[in-house]
């Protein structure tokens, strides 16, 4: 079989241009960490700063983009034969243990139904036997039931085995405790952006809180 191969670049730490920014940026780094705003011209000095560090950013994530592109092209050609037939086990796992308790609940659904016969038909006798001074007439010979589903099995192969996974079911919205219930964080968001605190909502406060936006020339 013929193996196809690539070759790849994976330290970007040897390429003069990295090495710059990376300079640029421990040089802001270290600035910002002493930097101290106490007046009008110190604000301007902040922006000229945070117009290089924007420019850098852009720099930066162009950078990564050109070495990380191709290694994500290559990741992408080696991994997807993988997922596919991964995908395609997976399917074949869940189709099996689907039968599986598929069968098994059959079975119960069986042995429960010849159990509730016994009891309706011993319930028959007895109220027979009130009836007759003992006597009655109904048959009381057990139903005949399949054998219990195993809960586990073991092979030369390997083993498998049945174990409990609860879930919830909401089936009242309106009954649920408090503690339970979890805000839509994702709507309350849209709402405070597009409507800021024009739009009340009962126990939300809407408020403002100013960020600094940076545009670099």
């Amino acid at each position: 079989m013929n193996e196809e191969t690539a070759l790849i670049k994976v330290n970007p730490m040897v390429d003069p241009m990295v090495l710059s920014l990376q300079h640029e940026t421990a040089s802001i780094r270290e600035k910002s960490l002493t930097f101290v705003i106490a007046s009008n011209d110190d604000m301007k000095l902040a922006t000229e700063d945070l117009s290089i560090i924007s420019r850098l950013k852009k720099a930066l994530k162009e950078a990564r983009l050109n070495w990380t592109a191709p290694i994500k092209e290559q990741l992408e050609s080696v991994d997807t034969p993988f997922k596919t037939m991964l995908d395609d086990i997976d399917r074949a796992e869940k189709t099996l243990k689907s039968l599986m308790l598929a069968y098994q609940q059959e079975i119960e659904k069986k042995r429960r139904a010849a159990e509730e016969l016994d009891r309706q038909a011993q319930e028959l006798a007895r109220k027979q036997a009130e009836m007759n001074g003992g006597e009655f007439t109904v048959d009381t010979t057990p139903v005949l039931r399949p054998d219990e589903a195993p809960k586990k099995v073991h092979t030369e192969l390997g083993g498998t085995g049945t174990r409990d996974n609860w879930k919830y079911e909401i089936t009242n919205v309106g009954l649920l405790p408090r503690e339970c219930m979890v805000p839509d964080t994702a709507m309350l968001n849209m709402i405070a952006k597009k409507h800021h605190d024009a739009k009340p909502i009962p126990g939300v406060r809407f408020y403002n809180e100013p960020i600094i936006a940076t545009y670099a020339r």
